[in-house]
C-alpha cells in the first residue's frame, strides 16, 4: 500500500462549460475543444510549477506549490482560450492535501472541486484560505461572493472572483450563486457559546471520537479569541444534571449553542453540526457531511473553522485551530481515546490505558503536540514531575517549530501547573506571566483569563497580597460579570482566600459564598467540597465550631466519593484544627499523623509543612514544648523552600510562643517581631493581632523600664484598633489583653492603676463573652465540656471572671 503524505498545495480544477451539449451535438468537435483546451493548459501549468494529478473527463486536477504559481496560471489560461467559442470555470482553494502515489486526496480537493461548480464561465473562484496564503500585500484583485456553504463537505468558505486586469478582465458574476450564509459582526459583541458533546449515533465503543473531538473542537475555539466558551467538563457535568441542552445554555447564559452528531460507519464518518442562535431563537447554521477515516484528524478543524467563520472571525488567521493537527490519523486515533479515557477516568486503571495510547501515538507521530501535552498532565497529577516537564518543555518546542502558537499557549500553561504542583511558585509564577503575553497576542480571552488568575494565585502563595488581588480582579473583568464557569468559580475563590490570609474573614466569606453559588449552577461537587471545607475553617476560627464540623464532613464525604485523596488529606487537616479548637488533642493528633502520612505519599510539601506547624501546636497544648519549638522549625524551614511568607510568619508566631514558655524571651521578642513584620510586609496587618499580644507580653517579663512599657502599650493598641468580631482566635486575644493590662495596673499607680484596671475588667468579660458565645454553639456536652477544661486559656477565663464576679458581688453586699 501506498504511504500517504501531507503537504500544503494550491489545487486547481478546470472544467468546461456545457461540455456536455457539445458532447450530444458532436463527439469530434467535443474531442476537438479537449484538445485545444490542453494545449494551452499543459504548457501553462509547467511554466508554473503545476503537475497534472489527472483528467476527468473534461474536467483536470492540478496542484501548486504556491497561490501566487496557481492564481497565474488560471489567468493565463483564461486569457489563452478568450475567443475560442467555449469557456471553462477554474477553481482553485489552499490546505493541506493527502498524497497517495500518483494521486492526491482530502478536504482540500474536494472543496476545489466545489468552488470551480460556482465559478463564473470564463472567470477564476478562489477561496479565503488561498488568498491568505498569499501574506499581506500581495493579494490579486477580487470581487467578493460571499460566505459559502459548499453542501456535503462541511465547509464554509469566503468565495472570491478573480477581476484580471484592465487589459484582460475576467468575469466576476456566476448564475450558480444565490444568496449567501449570514455572518455576524464579531466587533460588535463578545460572544459566548456552549459546545454540547456530539451525540455518538453508532456503538458505545465509537463514544471517545464524540467526546474527544468535542474536547478539542472547544479548546480550539476558546483561543481563537475575542470569545468566551464554556468548558466541556462544566458542560457534561449540567449534561449529566438537568438533561436538556437549552436548559444547560440558560444556566451558562450563552448566547450560542452548538449541537451535533457523529456515526462512524466502518472507514467513513457521518457528521452533523448546528448552531443555535438562542438570543435570537433561530437556527444560525447547519450542516452534514461524510468524512473518510483519513480525515480524521480534519474533523474538529473543519468544525471550528465553520463556527468562527460563521461568528465573524477569520479562522485561518491562528495557525493550529483549524488545520491537521498530525498527518497519521492512527496516531490522532490514539491520542483521542487516551483524550476520553483520561478526562472521565473511573480508577487508576484507566489512566495507565491512556498513558499507552499517548505512548503510542507518540511513536506514530513524534512531532503530535497535543499528545505530548496530555502525556505531561498524567505525569504531573502522577507527580512525575522531571518526566512532565520534560515532555512539556519538548511539546512547547515542536509547537515553535510548527508555528503553532495556540499549542505552545496550552504547553506553557500546563507547565506552569506542573511547577505549582511542586510549590515551586515563583518559577511557576513567570511561565504563567509568559502565559499572559502569548494569549493577549493572541486575543486568547479565555486563555487571558486563567493566566491572570493563576498568576494572582501565585502572587497569594508567595504572600503578596495586595498584588494578587490586582490580577485575580483582572481576571474577572477579562472574562464579563456574566461568565458562567468554572474558571470564574475559581478566581473568586482564589480572591476569598486572598481576604482571609489577609485575616478579613467576613469579605473572605462573601466571595466563598458567590464562588459556592456558581459552583452549584455547574453540579461542580469537588469545587462546592472545596468551599465547604474553606468556609469551615472561617467558622471554626470565628467559633462555630459545630457548623465547621458538619461543612468539613460533608466536604471529606464528597472527596472520599470522588476518589480524590487530596482532598480528603485537607479535610483530615481540617477536623484535626477543630478538634484542637475544642481541646480533644488526642483526636486532634491522629488526624494530624494520618493527613501527614498521606500528604507524604502524595509528596505535598506544602501540606506537610502546614501539618508539621499543626502537629507542634498540638505538642504544644499538651505541654511538650520541646517537641513543639522542633516542629515548629521544621515547618518554618519548609516554608522559606517554598517562598511561603504567610506560613513562614505564623510559625515565628508560634516560636516565639515556644520560647517564651521555655524562658527563653530574647528570643522570643526576636521571633515575634520578625513575624510581624513579615505579615506587615505582606499585607496582612489584620493578622498581627496574636503575634503583638504576645509580643506585649514578652516585653512586660524583659523588664520595666519605661521604654519597654510604652512599646509593649503601643503594640496592646494596636491589637485593640485591629481586633474584630470575625479575627481569629478573638477570644485568646481578649483574654490575652486583659492579663495584659492587669499586669501594667500592677506596675502602675494613681489613675492610671485605675484606667488599666477597668480596662483589664473589660476584656475579661469580654473574653468570657466570647468563650460561652462558642460554647453555646456546641450541641453536645463532651465537646462543650472538653472546649471549656481542656484548654489552659479557657479555663483560666473562667477562673479569673468567676473570681471577678465573686469580689463584685461581696463588694455590693450580695
Amino acid at each position: 500500500m501506498d504511504q500517504v503524505i501531507r503537504e500544503t498545495r494550491a489545487v486547481m480544477f478546470t472544467d468546461v462549460v456545457g461540455f456536455t451539449t457539445i458532447m450530444e451535438g458532436s463527439e469530434s468537435a467535443a474531442l476537438e475543444v479537449l484538445s485545444r483546451i490542453r494545449k494551452v493548459q499543459l504548457p501553462l501549468l509547467r511554466t508554473h510549477r503545476g503537475t497534472l494529478v489527472k483528467e476527468m473527463g473534461d474536467g483536470t486536477l492540478s496542484t501548486f506549490p504556491s497561490s501566487a504559481d496557481a492564481v497565474r496560471c488560471a489567468r493565463y489560461i483564461q486569457e489563452k482560450l478568450r475567443g475560442t467559442g467555449f469557456l471553462i470555470r477554474i477553481g482553485i482553494h489552499w490546505g493541506e492535501i493527502l498524497i497517495r502515489g500518483n494521486d492526491v486526496l482530502g478536504d482540500p480537493v474536494n472543496v476545489a472541486s466545489r468552488v470551480q461548480e460556482l465559478a463564473p464561465p470564463g472567470g477564476v473562484c478562489v477561496t479565503g484560505e488561498l488568498l491568505r496564503s498569499y501574506g499581506p500585500g500581495r493579494r490579486p484583485g477580487t470581487h467578493t461572493m460571499g460566505l459559502r456553504k459548499l453542501k456535503g463537505l462541511g465547509r464554509l468558505v469566503n468565495l472570491f472572483a478573480l477581476k484580471g486586469n484592465c487589459r484582460s478582465p475576467l468575469p466576476v458574476r456566476s448564475p450558480r450563486i444565490e444568496g449567501s450564509t449570514e455572518r455576524l459582526d464579531a466587533s460588535d459583541y463578545l460572544p459566548s457559546i456552549a459546545v454540547m458533546p456530539l451525540e455518538n449515533l453508532g456503538p458505545a465503543g465509537d463514544d471517545f471520537y464524540a467526546y474527544s473531538i468535542s474536547a478539542d473542537l472547544v479548546s480550539d475555539i476558546s483561543r481563537a479569541g475575542r470569545i468566551i466558551v464554556t468548558p466541556l467538563s462544566d458542560v457534561l457535568r449540567l449534561k449529566k444534571a438537568v438533561g436538556s441542552s437549552d436548559l444547560i445554555a440558560e444556566r451558562l447564559k450563552s448566547r450560542f449553542l452548538v449541537t451535533g452528531t457523529l456515526w462512524r460507519k466502518q472507514e467513513r464518518f457521518q457528521l452533523s453540526i448546528e448552531l443555535h442562535d438562542l438570543l435570537k431563537g433561530r437556527l444560525s447554521w447547519t450542516d452534514s457531511w461524510i468524512d473518510d477515516w483519513f480525515e480524521l484528524p480534519a474533523i474538529k478543524g473543519k468544525m471550528a473553522d465553520g463556527l468562527l467563520k460563521v461568528l465573524g472571525f477569520e479562522s485561518g488567521d491562528l495557525h493550529g485551530i483549524t488545520e491537521s493537527e498530525t498527518p497519521r490519523s492512527e496516531a490522532y486515533e490514539n491520542y483521542l481515546k487516551a483524550r476520553e479515557l483520561f478526562w472521565t477516568k473511573r480508577n487508576s486503571s484507566d489512566v495507565e490505558k491512556a498513558e499507552e495510547l499517548l505512548l503510542g501515538s507518540i511513536s506514530q507521530d513524534p512531532r503530535l503536540v497535543p499528545a505530548r501535552i496530555l502525556l505531561g498532565t498524567i505525569y504531573s497529577e502522577s507527580a512525575r514531575y522531571d518526566e512532565a516537564e520534560e515532555l512539556l518543555s519538548k511539546a512547547c518546542d515542536i509547537a515553535l517549530e510548527k508555528g503553532d502558537r495556540s499549542g505552545h499557549l496550552n504547553g506553557l500553561n500546563r507547565t506552569g501547573i506542573n511547577q505549582w504542583r511542586q510549590a515551586d511558585f515563583k518559577k511557576a509564577r513567570n511561565t504563567f506571566l509568559r502565559t499572559l503575553r502569548l494569549a493577549k497576542a493572541l486575543h486568547d480571552v479565555t486563555g487571558e483569563a486563567r493566566a491572570l488568575s493563576n498568576i494572582g494565585l501565585m502572587d497569594s502563595n508567595l504572600g503578596r497580597y495586595d498584588r494578587a488581588l490586582d490580577y485575580l480582579e483582572k481576571a474577572l473583568e477579562v472574562s464579563g460579570t456574566d461568565d458562567v464557569s468554572s474558571l470564574r468559580a475559581n478566581t473568586l475563590c482564589n480572591i476569598g482566600l486572598t481576604h482571609w490570609h489577609m485575616g478579613d474573614n467576613a469579605l473572605a466569606m462573601d466571595y466563598y459564598e458567590k464562588a459556592t453559588s456558581l459552583y452549584e449552577t455547574l453540579e461542580d461537587r469537588n469545587g462546592q467540597a472545596y468551599m465547604m471545607r474553606n468556609i469551615g475553617i472561617i467558622k471554626r476560627s470565628m467559633g462555630q465550631c459545630g457548623e465547621a464540623i458538619k461543612l468539613t464532613r460533608e466536604a471529606d464525604l464528597v472527596y472520599e466519593e470522588l476518589g480524590d485523596r487530596l482532598g480528603r488529606c485537607h479535610c483530615l487537616n481540617s477536623m484535626g484544627n477543630i478538634h484542637m479548637y475544642l481541646g480533644q488533642y488526642d483526636l486532634a493528633l491522629k488526624d494530624y499523623r494520618d493527613a501527614l502520612a498521606m500528604a507524604e505519599e502524595l509528596d505535598d510539601r506544602v501540606t506537610r509543612g502546614i501539618l508539621k506547624t499543626n502537629l507542634g501546636n498540638n505538642a504544644s497544648a499538651m505541654g511538650d514544648h520541646d517537641e513543639a519549638l522542633r516542629l515548629h522549625t521544621e515547618a518554618m524551614e519548609i516554608c522559606r523552600q517554598l517562598d511561603d511568607l504567610e506560613g513562614e510568619a505564623e510559625n515565628l508566631t508560634l516560636m516565639g510562643e515556644d520560647y517564651r514558655l521555655m524562658g527563653r524571651p530574647e528570643e522570643a521578642r526576636e521571633a515575634l517581631e520578625a513575624s510581624i513584620e513579615l505579615m506587615e510586609d505582606m499585607s496582612a496587618g489584620a493578622r498581627t493581632a496574636l503575634a503583638r499580644a504576645k509580643l506585649a507580653g514578652v516585653l512586660l517579663d524583659l523588664g520595666e523600664s519605661e521604654e519597654i512599657r510604652s512599646l509593649a502599650i503601643e503594640h496592646m493598641e494596636t491589637v485593640e484598633s485591629i481586633l474584630t468580631p470575625g479575627t481569629s482566635e478573638r477570644t485568646v486575644i481578649l483574654w490575652k489583653l486583659s492579663k495584659l493590662y492587669g499586669q501594667l495596673m500592677n506596675q502602675g499607680t494613681g489613675t492610671e492603676k485605675r484606667r488599666m484596671g477597668k480596662l483589664s475588667k473589660r476584656y475579661l468579660g469580654e473574653a468570657y463573652e466570647s468563650l460561652m458565645e462558642v460554647a453555646g454553639t456546641l450541641s453536645d456536652d463532651a465537646s462543650r465540656s472538653s472546649y471549656l477544661e481542656n484548654i489552659g486559656d479557657h479555663r483560666e477565663i473562667t477562673a479569673a471572671f468567676r473570681a471577678q464576679e465573686k469580689q463584685r458581688l461581696e463588694r455590693h453586699g450580695e
